[in-house]
């Protein structure tokens, strides 16, 4: 068997050094991001020790439900940083993506709160036609399949076509909670109990950088809603809703 591939990572002087370097690159590029945008009002495992073994998942959910909270074990996730390509320099920072992990049942509570808001989204028609992401019975093929439509209705009418792509820099990272929160009690009816457990889900939460054996030290999330989580696509996805009107009014 051959030798196992050794993680690239910068030089550090200690293994406490680098991960906490890491974390504060990690927050301050968030942080960065977000005092760049002209206008704000625009849009290592699970430490679930303290769980009993006779504690049954359903009281978990309907307690977080009841109480409108989710506990704060729940929020924290565990970051590693990630060589972005084979051959970039691994002694600067801006190279290395987050690879964030979420404790398992996290995941599995917001797997019970993603299927009641897809209820609610559909038999409201609240799912904007054309989104394709995180959709069921979506996929990249049924916005080719759009876009290439568009594109042949188009030039059949001897009209001129031009694509516009965009790519948003730490997208999931720098959405403002206000807003969300506010797009969803204004925009989808999401309100009372359900947007006060939305709220609990989305802030004060908080990641750790492992690195090898090694973690560094807690930093709180300002903004964004958390990557490698079931409803953290689906909030940033009905965030940009404004942004998808303007389009359409556009085209």
């Amino acid at each position: 068997m051959g030798k196992q591939q050794q993680t690239l990572l910068p030089s550090s002087s200690s293994d406490l050094e680098l991960p906490n370097s890491f974390a504060d690159f990690f927050i301050n590029k968030v942080v960065t991001i977000r005092d760049g945008l002209r206008d704000q009002n625009i849009v290592k495992g699970d430490n679930m020790a303290f769980l009993q073994a006779d504690v049954e998942f359903t009281d978990i959910v309907n307690a977080s439900f009841d109480e409108k909270i989710v506990p704060s074990d729940f929020k924290q996730a565990f970051v590693r940083p990630l060589l972005k390509k084979p051959g970039f320099d691994s002694e600067i920072y801006k190279n290395y993506r987050p690879v964030s992990n979420l404790p398992f049942i996290s995941k599995t509570l917001e797997k019970v709160v993603d299927k009641r808001l897809d209820v609610h989204l559909d038999s409201n028609s609240l799912c904007d036609p054309l989104q394709s992401a995180y959709r069921p019975r979506h996929s990249t093929e049924t916005t080719l399949a759009r876009v290439h439509h568009d594109i042949n209705e188009a030039l059949d009418k001897q009209s001129s076509v031009v694509l516009v792509l965009l790519d948003l820099s730490a997208a999931f990272n720098v959405i403002d909670h206000r807003i969300l929160l506010e797009h969803l009690s204004f925009a989808y009816g999401i309100t009372g109990c359900a947007l006060k457990w939305i709220k609990s889900y989305s802030t004060d939460r908080h990641q750790r950088v492992v690195i090898g054996t090694t973690t560094s030290k807690k930093c709180h999330l300002k903004f964004g809603v958390p990557q490698d989580s079931v409803l953290g696509p689906k909030l940033y996805c009905l965030y940009l809703k404004p942004i998808v009107k303007y389009v359409v009014v556009m085209a």
